[in-house]
């Protein structure tokens, strides 16, 4: 018992020994620091710093070729100098930093939490937070996690209450990690410490110079510089000197000195500032320059910008944040952030005094914070800076930002860097219902002073004042910008009051055929609404490029209303109806073979109608198809029969859909033709049979006409001749031409003719009776007739007389004979 109590005795005086500091920190010149032991005078150790730092609680921090370790209070090394940064022991452990993370060492220099921590609090309880892969974490001394936090920022324990921020409220957190109480946020920060990030509405006349806001991702078209920071000092003046040289090529960065930061959703925190690195502009990359690595470097990037000459509105606007170390060193060694635009001439450069600035480490520092982490860093975060180019047009302006470390080396300082909207200046909302004006300041200035057209009313000391109602139309209003001490140049903008009516464009006038739909309009703009009319026939009428099929023309006018200041303006179009193409029907068209045809012209229903047709039978003589009018064509029909094409018209007009297709048929008729009739010989006074003619064609019909009606035939008939009686009132034959003209479907064929001959009755002159005697010869008895060449036959009824029974001609001479005692008689009979 009585050894245990004599070894914690030894321990506690031994522990009470190590904390005590019986050393002081002694300059021996040349930038070297050797401990001294207070007593003796004397050196307690070989080793020699480059800087120290004050003891705390025992410990003090000390720096060597740009890397820090932990002395205890006699002089003695406990924390290897292997470390890019170091704090002080809280509770046993001092958080160190390697490669930009953090971790712990306990007072025997052992690593118990692993760099591993993008931000780690002091154990200022037995669990502290970490932040690592965008996420908060309670830490206890192990190295355990003992809880994941669903929160966006973590201030720090005090007293086992930790202010947190999440959701956009600020809240408290106990020591288990619940969450105590959430609130909306205050801003406490004075008025005007607050930064001015933007304004609502930016207006930019003309675009930002290519890449200098960094949205390329790159550095085209910077110039980045990498050199060293130093103190001069000649005939008792110290100077802090930094000197840079170009990269080569320009544009390559120096890696971990240049780095581009890409915005993250959530947004990454700075580790010591604990503030977005998202620049609150809304871009997409921002420049880190500098880092937290010792050993007495600088960094710069640097712009030409062109100011365009006649340029009235040109300006910058460029936001920055800063982070350093404080190490309390004289102002020349101190490390510093500088933001400086020059008038660049050549090889000249001429600063633009109340645009040209360095912010240097300083507890001091206006609109800078400590640490929650660190309370040897200072922060600011992101803030605005405003910069009227216009008295520059025409020349070269030269934008650089120049961070450097500490002159002594062993302390840094870096900044965020973020350029954009460019050439705006002062501007104004109008708003037409209610009649208010928004005033609009640039942003980045401590004091705005509104003023009227000739400065006799002060309007306004805010930045973006509303004014009801609003100024008249056509006025100038004028406003004062006074800029933060060291944040830019003290300038008079001036405002045209006009109402910014929105622009309207409904569009060109369209032409579209019946039944179908065409978009009209424009693309819509953020921040307008749309109103057509009529709304009839239209796929929305409240959108800015609708689809519009209306059955006839119409015009339709188109409302756009800017919802910011109810400012409306109004365009018109027309949507112009073509009619589907329609053609008149053709009426069927009868031809005859081997007719030449007239031209069939077709008709539309309105002017400039084309039109397409086919045929469906070739045989007709007309071509397959055509456009255009049918023309004159040679009707062709090698049958017996009827043959007919089909003919379909297609009308077209202005490019529409090809209207209905009408049809109409052209028949062609075979040529009819008759059988040729035998002549006939009639003699008079005789009952003809009927003549009757026969077609090649069914159906034919005839005509004839008769050339002599003294036949006893008309004159003319139609059909077949009937019977009738043949007459002839000469004594010569008489004949009738008789002409019969066939004719099938209409067409007439080739003519025929023959003849109807009508002959005279024969007659003869009565022979005298003769008588004779028995025996006796007679004289021939001739007879003769009316009609020359008639021909005689005679019959005799007895043949007793000696007379034959029949001859021809006249009756030869003959013996008359009688066997009878009485007078006997024959009948000549002569026809």
């Amino acid at each position: 018992m009585n050894k245990f109590y004599s070894t914690f005795l030894i321990l506690l005086i031994s522990s009470s020994l190590y904390s005590q500091v019986n050393v002081e920190a002694n300059d021996i010149g040349n930038s070297h620091i050797k401990f001294i032991d207070k007593i003796t005078n004397k050196p307690v150790n070989s080793d020699v710093w480059t800087e120290t730092e004050p003891f705390v609680k025992g410990f003090a921090k000390v720096a060597k070729d740009g890397k820090w370790g932990l002395v205890d209070g006699q002089g003695h090394l406990v924390v290897k100098n292997e470390f890019n940064d170091t704090r002080n022991f809280v509770h046993n452990l001092a958080a160190v930093s390697k490669n930009g993370k953090w971790g712990f060492v306990n007072e025997k220099g052992q690593q118990v939490i692993p760099c591993e921590y993008e931000i780690i609090y002091d154990f200022t309880e037995e669990i502290t937070a970490g932040y690592k892969d965008n996420k908060w974490f309670l830490v206890n001394k192990q190295n355990n996690i003992i809880k994941a936090l669903k929160i966006d920022i973590f201030w720090g324990f005090k007293n086992g209450i930790a202010k947190i921020d999440k959701d956009g409220q600020t809240g408290l957190m106990d020591i288990n990690g619940n969450i105590i109480s959430l609130e909306p946020k205050k801003d406490i920060t004075p008025k005007k410490m607050r930064p001015i990030y933007s304004r609502p509405n930016l207006v930019e006349s003309e675009p930002c110079p290519t890449n200098i806001d960094f949205e390329f991702g790159n550095f085209a078209n910077w110039i980045c510089y990498e050199g060293t920071v130093a103190v001069t000092n000649a005939a008792g003046v110290l100077t802090n000197v930094i000197t840079v040289t170009p990269n080569v090529p320009a544009t390559t960065p120096t890696p971990g000195r240049h780095t581009m930061i890409p915005r993250a959703v959530p947004t990454g925190l700075d580790p010591l500032g604990l503030f977005p690195t998202n620049p609150p502009d809304g871009s997409n990359f921002a420049l880190k320059l500098g880092n937290d690595i010792n050993g007495k470097e600088a960094e710069r990037v640097s712009y030409l910008i062109n100011v365009p000459a006649g340029s009235t509105d040109a300006s910058i606007t460029y936001r920055y944040a800063v982070v350093f170390e404080d190490p309390g060193h004289l102002i020349q060694e101190q490390p510093r952030f500088s933001a400086k635009l020059f008038i660049q001439n050549g090889n000249i450069s001429t600063p633009i005094p109340c645009a040209s600035y360095d912010y240097i480490a300083d507890t001091l520092l206006p609109g800078f914070f400590t640490s929650p982490l660190n309370p040897t860093v200072r922060c600011k975060t992101w803030t605005s800076v405003f910069v009227n180019l216009s008295a520059y047009a025409g020349q070269t302006v030269r934008l650089e930002f120049t961070t450097a470390d500490c002159a002594l080396g062993a302390h840094w300082g870096y900044a965020y860097v973020d350029v954009g909207d460019c050439n705006i200046t002062a501007n104004i909302n109008y708003s037409c219902n209610p009649s208010t004006a928004s005033l609009l300041g640039p942003p980045g200035f401590e004091f705005y002073n509104w003023w009227n057209y000739n400065y006799t009313t002060l309007l306004s000391t805010q930045q973006n004042p509303i004014l009801t109602p609003a100024p008249a139309l056509g006025s100038t209003l004028h406003v004062e910008v006074v800029p933060f001490n060291g944040s830019g140049c003290r300038d008079t903008l001036n405002v045209l009051v006009s109402n910014n009516n929105p622009a309207v464009n409904a569009g060109p006038d369209k032409n579209i055929c019946l039944g179908d739909s065409v978009s009209i309009g424009t693309a819509g703009i953020a921040g307008n609404t749309y109103s057509w009319s009529p709304t009839t026939y239209l796929s929305n009428p409240n959108i800015a490029n609708p689809k519009s099929s209306p059955p006839a023309t119409t015009t339709y006018y188109l409302t756009v209303t800017n919802i910011a200041n109810a400012c409306s303006n109004i365009d018109s179009v027309i949507v112009n109806i073509n009619p589907i193409a329609d053609v008149v029907q053709v009426p069927d068209l009868l031809v005859c073979d081997g007719n030449i045809t007239s031209a069939i012209n077709f008709t539309g229903t309105f002017a400039g109608t084309t039109f397409n047709w086919t045929n469906s039978n070739t045989t007709i003589g007309l071509a397959a198809s055509g456009t255009g009018n049918i023309p004159t064509f040679v009707a062709t029909n090698n049958t017996n029969a009827q043959i007919a094409g089909t003919i379909t018209v297609t009308p077209t007009a202005n490019g529409c859909s090809a209207g209905p297709a009408k049809t109409f048929l052209i028949k062609v008729n075979p040529t009819a033709s008759v059988v040729q009739a035998p002549d006939q010989v009639l003699c008079n006074g005789a009952s003809t049979s009927a003549v009757s003619f026969s077609g090649a064609l069914a159906g034919t019909t005839y005509n004839w006409t008769n050339s002599n009606t003294a036949i006893g035939l008309g004159a003319s008939g139609t059909g077949n001749i009937p019977t009738f009686v043949a007459t002839n009132n000469t004594n010569a034959q008489v004949t009738g031409t008789i002409t019969v003209t066939p004719t099938a479907s209409g067409c007439p064929g080739p003519v025929k003719t023959f003849l109807i001959k009508v002959n005279p009755t024969a007659s003869v002159v009565q022979a005298p009776d003769q008588v004779l005697c028995n025996g006796a010869s007679t004289s021939a008895v001739s007879f003769s007739g009316a009609v020359s060449g008639t021909n005689y036959n005679w019959t005799n009824t007895n043949t007793a007389i000696g007379l034959g029974a029949s001859g021809t001609g006249n009756i030869p001479t003959f013996v008359a004979t009688n066997n009878t005692n009485a007078q006997i008689a024959g009948t000549i009979t002569v026809t």
